[in-house]
């Protein structure tokens, strides 16, 4: 599976709730276009952010031919997903959720259902990851986050080795107070899914059919 090759383990059990930046994955493996645009991204957040203005001129220039160039791109959906989660990650939720509306697939409907669970509109953001259904990044959510961490059994959001998007809805709702452990624990847990969901869009848009 692409979204576990090559990744940098953590002891997430101390990591989750300091607000320390977990990072997965090297940012120049997705070339110059993408590296530069994830390196200067803000810190994830759990609800709707402030947008990063900084970045914004460089995010109106995104094209999938210049992001994914040196590239073949095979899945020109997985693509448009990379693009739709960018826009997220410096919180433009509205530019993410126009790409991220017309990818009629189980991992458009995913960065839908993040977009939702961001605003917040949590009834929304159920309703998408019901779309999801099952989400080969799901699996690799219980690979990074359970080593170590009991609080993601504790809290529901593992239950017999299965990810559980619905009880992370749920806990992102009570995530208020940004001193919060449980924002904390939100924050860091939002931050390893979009780069896990970054990086399987990736693959999956160059991978050779």
């Amino acid at each position: 599976m692409y979204s576990i090759i090559g990744i940098i383990k953590f002891y997430y059990s101390s990591l989750l709730h300091t607000g320390t930046p977990v990072t997965i994955y090297p940012a120049n493996q997705y070339g110059d276009v993408f590296a530069q645009l994830i390196e200067a991204a803000p810190t994830t957040e759990v609800a709707a952010g402030k947008t990063n203005i900084d970045s914004y001129a460089a995010l109106q220039e995104l094209r999938i031919e210049s992001a994914f160039a040196g590239h073949a791109v095979s899945d020109p959906d997985a693509a448009a997903a990379c693009l739709s989660g960018i826009w997220l990650l410096h919180n433009y939720l509205d530019q993410s959720h126009v790409i991220s509306q017309d990818l009629h697939s189980s991992t458009g409907s995913f960065w839908h259902g993040i977009m939702h669970r961001r605003e917040p509109d949590y009834g929304n953001s159920a309703y998408w990851f019901r779309k999801v259904d099952e989400h080969p990044v799901f699996g690799d959510l219980v690979i990074q986050l359970s080593p170590g961490n009991a609080d993601t059994t504790a809290l529901g959001l593992i239950c017999d080795g299965q990810w559980d998007p619905f009880a992370f809805i749920d806990l992102c709702a009570q995530a208020s107070d940004p001193a919060d452990e449980t924002t904390k624990l939100c924050q860091q847990i939002t931050s390893v899914e979009w780069q896990l969901l970054f990086d399987y869009c990736y693959h999956l848009a160059i991978t050779p059919i």
